[in-house]
């Protein structure tokens, strides 16, 4: 499948089922446990869908119409500059899908969203045996910090 035929697109209702599976893959694939809690869908709806959200969430969808991919962040904000940041929460593909571009295609829609929001750095952590996550974000341009976290200087804003 071509990178092309997947669509990524803020996350709807419907999907949050899907969403579910997807999460429980993710623990999965990072060696974490993910609590299927049958309140999960209804704090989703509330954090995702409320006029004041404080976190966001991009899925990436194929030519079937089925989720193979999310990602979500929070806006927040570091005491030593006084600003706001990006905080990625989860970036997850399905393997099938990896190395096929949509994770370029997540992080230019994350550097779209930063510039829309006035948002100059973009956040984030990997576990240090996600060697393939890693080099990807090296790839992109992001810089390893301590504890494998990783910053991205979106160039479009001052």
């Amino acid at each position: 499948m071509e990178n092309s035929e997947c669509i990524i697109r803020k996350i709807e209702k419907q999907d949050l089922k899907n969403l579910i599976k997807l999460c429980s893959k993710h623990a999965d694939y990072e060696a974490l446990f993910f609590d299927e809690d049958p309140e999960l869908i209804k704090r989703w709806e509330q954090l995702f869908f409320s006029a004041n959200s404080k976190i966001y969430c991009w899925v990436c969808v194929n030519q079937k119409n089925h989720i193979i991919g999310y990602m979500s962040v929070t806006i927040d904000y570091s005491t030593w500059s006084a600003l706001p940041f990006l905080y990625l929460d989860c970036l997850y593909l399905q393997e099938e899908y990896r190395k096929k571009g949509l994770g370029k295609r997540l992080i230019a829609t994350l550097e779209n969203f930063a510039f829309e929001k006035n948002i100059n750095s973009i956040e984030w952590q990997t576990p240090p045996d996600n060697i393939i996550g890693i080099n990807f974000y090296q790839a992109i341009g992001a810089k390893a910090l301590d504890k494998k976290r990783f910053k991205l200087i979106v160039p479009k804003v001052k």
